[in-house]
This record gives C-alpha cells, structure tokens and sequence, in this order.
C-alpha cells in the first residue's frame, strides 16, 4: 500500500530519526541471527550443536522471518510517507515509483524466501536455512542500501537543513 501524505505535511528531523531507528532495528534483527545460529559463519553444521540449541535455532527461524517481515512493512510505509511529503512540500525531489517498486520486490523476495527456509529446515538442514535466509537478507538489504536509502537519506538530512 502506497501512503498518502497528508495535504499540509512538512517533515521534521523527528521523521528521519524514526527512519534511521528502523534501519538499527533492522540491522540488529539481523545480528541476531548469528547469535541464535552460532555456527552461521563457520559452517559447522548442527550435527555439532546440542539438541537443545538446535531446539532453539528451529524456532526461532520462522520468528524472525516474521520479524523482519513486520519491521521493513513499517519501515517501507514510513520511508515512503516521508518521501512523498517531502516532495509534496518542496523539501525532496526523486523517483519515488522505483523506490516504492524495490520495496515491494523485497518484501516479495521474503515471502519466497520464507518458503524456502520453511523447506530447507523441514529436511532437517537448519543451518542452510540460517545461512541462506541471512546471505539472501544482508545481500538484498545492501544493494538496497547501496542503489536507493544511502543517497536518499543524505538528501534528506541536506533537505532539512535548509
């Protein structure tokens, strides 16, 4: 769903704080990955975990893809809020459709990829399920990052300088 700025918006440097407060939650979600599958960068495999911290990792995995999934929603909604009431008032120009369209496309790559963490846990390979959903989520994060928030929010800040 595309947000509609209210008809008089101005934005604040509350707003972009509130933005750089998702991207910490964001990356912090995602550590927390390595701290639940600590075998995530070694590659050791379950086989040398006990039972119970493979318990643990096994149910985990479905909340934190829940999580992830509840955060960059509210994230990509507020984002583009403030996106398209900057526009509104003058503050920001840019091209919010393909912004707004790279959101979508990571919240649909999600959704597959759920599945396939569903899949690879379910055959018994839950650290190729860690590892896959963690290298899928920081690889699409980055180039996210890197193609559309980095510049955005240096223009944001400069906008509200001003």
């Amino acid at each position: 769903m595309v947000p509609q700025p209210e008809a008089a918006c101005m934005a604040t440097h509350q707003d972009l704080e509130a933005i750089h407060l998702d991207h910490r939650r964001l990356a912090t979600c995602l550590a927390l990955l390595h701290t639940t599958c600590i075998h995530l960068n070694d590659h050791l495999g379950c086989d040398s975990c006990s039972y119970e911290q493979l318990g643990v990792c096994r149910g985990q995995l479905p909340s934190f893809i829940h999580d992830l999934v509840d955060i960059l929603t509210s994230h990509f909604y507020r984002e583009e809020a403030l996106m398209l009431c900057m526009q509104q008032s003058g503050q920001l120009d840019g091209d919010f459709k393909s912004h707004h369209q790279a959101h979508v496309r990571i919240l649909q790559r999600l959704n597959k990829l759920f599945s396939e963490v569903q899949q690879l846990d379910r055959s018994g390979r839950t650290e190729d399920a860690y590892f896959h959903f963690d290298y899928m989520m920081q690889g699409a994060m980055a180039e996210h990052d890197r193609r559309f928030d980095a510049d955005l929010m240096v223009r944001m800040e400069k906008a509200l300088k001003h």
